[in-house]
Order: structure tokens, then C-alpha cells, then sequence
């Protein structure tokens, strides 16, 4: 995502395509420009923020269609369960994804 001179990642979680993301890059913008990992790319308004907890919700502009997303899980996860994570480096233009497994859990 890229918005305010900022570049950061988030991730899409239902057939909407609604995004969750950071919300600390966005500044006051109340759009951001999108591109998923297949080239697909739009823009998305603010549509929730939360900058205590610092999450921000987006939906996207464009005429309704199915995107390509990661279902959430309600179930807690197991320390060593798999687990993928994506991270921007701010070198390279495409996001890193590693595996990793759960080390522990922290309630808030």
C-alpha cells in the first residue's frame, strides 16, 4: 500500500476485500493506493482507524468483485504452530515472506 510518500503491507481478510493494515503510515489520508502480490492493484478509503491500537480498516473503491483474501481464525493459536509473516523492508518494491512458527502467546 502506498499512501502520503509511505509504503507498507496489510492483508486482505474477506471476499470484499476489505484490508487490515497499520495505521501509523497513513498520516491523514483518507485513501491509499493497493497492489496485491498478483499485480492486481487499486485504491481504498480509510474506512476505520484506530490509532491507540494502531489498526486501520480499507475498502476498496472499485466495482464490486471477489478478491483474493486470508481468512482470520478465531481459534488461539498453539505455541509452535506455523505461521507465515509479511514484512516490507523498505528496499525492494515486493514485501518479504518468511515462515516462522508461533514462540508464545501475549493477551492485552
Amino acid at each position: 500500500m502506498k499512501a502520503g510518500g509511505e509504503t507498507w503491507t496489510g492483508v486482505t481478510f474477506n471476499a470484499e476485500g476489505e484490508i487490515i493494515t497499520t495505521s501509523q503510515d497513513l498520516g491523514n489520508a483518507p485513501l491509499v493506493d493497493y497492489r496485491f502480490a498478483d499485480g492486481t492493484s487499486g485504491q481504498a478509503w480509510v474506512h476505520g482507524r484506530n490509532d491507540n491500537e494502531g489498526l486501520a480498516l480499507l475498502r476498496p473503491i472499485a466495482a464490486p468483485r471477489t478478491y483474493p483474501f486470508l481468512s482470520f481464525s478465531s481459534e488461539e493459536p498453539q505455541r509452535g504452530d506455523p505461521m507465515g509473516l509479511i514484512q516490507f523492508n523498505g528496499i525492494s518494491t515486493a514485501p518479504d515472506l518468511q515462515d516462522t512458527n508461533i514462540a508464545g502467546l501475549q493477551e492485552t
